[in-house]
């Protein structure tokens, strides 16, 4: 990726997270392609084998843009997610080196491997073995002897369509005890994980899956008030009663993050979810309290610095947007599917503005590349808000002129002209080499081959990207 335009702190701020963001996953294989697997044996591989892989942190970022800039590498580190199923007996969910931590929650790989499916990196017949090792994953739970936890929660899931929340003595992760977090998790990886199943002709699994989209909704307790607004998911026992303070503000069951955060957690189906918020309008009104949209617009560093979270580790009592962490990250783009794309493109440019060219510039943990990659790709112009899908949506760039170059690919061109990260600016209009482009997302495989993608600016609101919303997974 190449950038031309903004201040040299901009340029050297861009690629600088280019540079984090692509880390890792890193090579776990000698030059003879031996590799110790998750069964402490050596075996060798033909392609490079790759580890560290922060699943929970980079399925929402770092995947797709490893995926758009080296889909060579990315299709063999999907392989390498094959390997360990194979060696170790089921698949990862943080696998650091040549062992499972099991830290985090929920069914980060599901999305994460579909995603690279969804791209044509991968063969069919590797394709179909980790499609039966991800549905092992959403249907069953390893052994107690496994170095494994796996989808824990999924006793009560699938039988319910939630988690049964449980506070286990000991274990300070496992999805039953972040059950409200690791629901919405299961029902984005399902999601996803039905599209792959429906690609390969399992349309009975595919059935199963996409029922499960909509599994949000059983957190969902209208009886919840918060800031003026009515009906926030809340963690349930398996009995479907309500557990812990029902202020969204509050945490319980909900990992790293309240459910004022996770409530965007559901992007894979947001005509349902804004639906239980009182429709788009609402919801909308929801993501303005939650970014403090009236003060972003007249001040936008003032908003990200006083109004948002502060600090890497500061996940309880809030109720703003946290740009530390990765819960909601996909959380400025929510703005597409209530008819006011522009408001993203505010967001951004506020957010922007945490992150600096020196050694402590950037909000949070950077989570293998995590944060960086979703800078990377806000000041792109160009962002998956649905893990899973191969769907970006559109935002403004904040470069004249972006070069991306895949490897092996044709080179696509992202201009702007005039366009400045000090400032807030809107997209006016959209061409895709000669023709106008009036949607708000744009597909993998039309990005790959788009060419030229040029934005014409405005510096006031405008309602470009409005005439339809983004498809559900």
């Amino acid at each position: 990726m190449r950038v031309a335009g903004g201040t040299t702190a901009d340029q050297r701020t861009y690629y600088s997270a280019l540079y984090r963001s692509l880390l890792h996953p890193s090579v776990g294989s000698d030059v003879d392609g031996s590799y110790r697997g998750f069964d402490d044996a050596v075996h060798r591989s033909r392609d490079t084998y790759y580890q560290m892989f922060s699943l929970w942190d980079t399925y929402r970022s770092q995947n797709q843009l490893v995926a758009l800039l080296h889909p060579d590498k990315a299709a063999d580190m999907t392989k390498s997610v094959l390997k360990i199923y194979q060696d170790g007996g089921w698949v990862p969910r943080w696998a650091l080196a040549g062992g499972e931590t099991n830290v985090m929650s929920g069914d980060p790989v599901t999305p994460w491997v579909v995603d690279n499916y969804r791209r044509g990196l991968l063969d069919d017949r590797t394709a179909r073995q980790l499609f039966d090792a991800l549905w092992r994953n959403a249907s069953e739970v390893p052994a107690d002897q496994s170095i494994f936890r796996g989808r824990d929660g999924n006793p009560t899931y699938v039988e319910n369509g939630w988690i049964g929340y449980q506070d286990l003595p000991g274990y300070t992760y496992g999805d039953t005890r972040q059950a409200g977090s690791a629901t919405l998790e299961y029902a984005l990886g399902d999601c996803a994980l039905s599209t792959m199943a429906a690609g390969l002709g399992y349309g009975d699994k595919a059935v199963t899956l996409r029922a499960r989209c909509g599994n949000f909704a059983h957190l969902w307790d209208t009886s919840v008030e918060s800031h003026g607004f009515t009906g926030f998911p809340r963690t349930k026992a398996a009995d479907g009663t309500g557990v812990g303070d029902p202020d969204p503000a509050k945490s319980t069951g909900f990992h790293e993050g309240t459910p004022w955060q996770y409530q965007w957690l559901a992007q894979q189906d947001t005509a349902k979810l804004f639906g239980l918020m009182g429709g788009p309008a609402q919801a909308q009104q929801r993501l303005d309290t939650f970014f403090d949209m009236p003060l972003l617009l007249t001040d936008p560093a003032k908003a990200a610095k006083d109004s948002w979270v502060h600090g890497a580790y500061d996940y309880h009592n809030n109720f703003a947007f946290n740009p530390n962490n990765e819960p909601d990250l996909h959380a400025p783009w929510m703005y597409s599917w209530t008819g006011a794309p522009w408001k993203t493109s505010a967001v951004l440019r506020a957010a922007r503005t945490l992150f600096t060219d020196t050694p402590y510039g950037m909000p949070g943990n950077d989570d293998l590349g995590t944060i960086s990659s979703w800078l990377v790709f806000g000041m792109t112009g160009v962002f998956e808000a649905q893990p899973g899908s191969g769907t970006y949506l559109l935002s403004t760039p904040m470069f004249e002129k972006v070069e991306i170059h895949p490897a092996g690919g044709r080179k696509i061109e992202i201009e702007a002209p005039g366009a400045s990260a000090a400032k807030l600016q809107y997209t006016k209009d959209v061409r895709i080499g000669h023709r106008d482009y009036a949607r708000s997302w744009i597909s993998h495989e039309n990005l790959l081959r788009a060419g030229k993608i040029r934005f014409s600016l405005s510096d006031t609101p405008t309602a470009w990207g409005t005439s339809s919303v983004p498809p559900a997974i």
